[in-house]
């Protein structure tokens, strides 16, 4: 084995494709364009995250709606540096990409458990021979390409 057989980083830059479910569990065609963990972005994202706790002072510390809201924001940061670009008719924005989160939870937990997951993100993963989007979280195979 070689050390690039290891490597995640650069197919996470790149990011895969998600395929959204409906709530009911039905696929589609939409997708979201998802980095892995192991993205720069990611990475600069959650180390920003980290670092802006320690500039916090007691008092913000005891606010508790500014923690809350604090916290939400840096989540949403990490998002951000996750998903980078999507299918739907809804112009990319960072405000529409808030919005889908918020309001599609099932969304936002799906996102999160396809961008930690390694495997998605090898180079030498085989390369599924549909051209559909398959019902489970891999995102090899798909007609639609990314919008600007």
């Amino acid at each position: 084995m070689k050390l690039s057989d290891f490597a995640t980083r650069a197919e996470a830059n790149e990011g895969k494709k998600l395929f959204l479910l409906l709530p009911d569990g039905t696929p589609t065609e939409e997708y979201l364009l998802v980095r892995g963990i192991d993205s720069d972005e990611f990475r600069a994202a959650k180390t920003a995250a980290s670092r802006a706790v320690f500039e916090l002072d007691k008092k913000q510390l005891d606010d508790k709606g500014f923690i809350k809201k604090f916290d939400e924001d840096a989540e949403f940061t990490q998002f951000q540096a996750l998903v980078i670009n999507w299918s739907l008719d809804e112009e990319f924005t960072p405000d529409n990409l808030k919005l889908l989160l918020t309001e599609s939870p099932n969304i936002r937990e799906r996102v999160n458990n396809f961008a930690a997951n390694r495997a998605e993100f090898f180079k030498k993963k085989p390369q599924a021979s549909s051209d559909t989007p398959p019902s489970s979280e891999s995102s090899t195979s798909g007609k639609k390409t990314a919008k600007a």
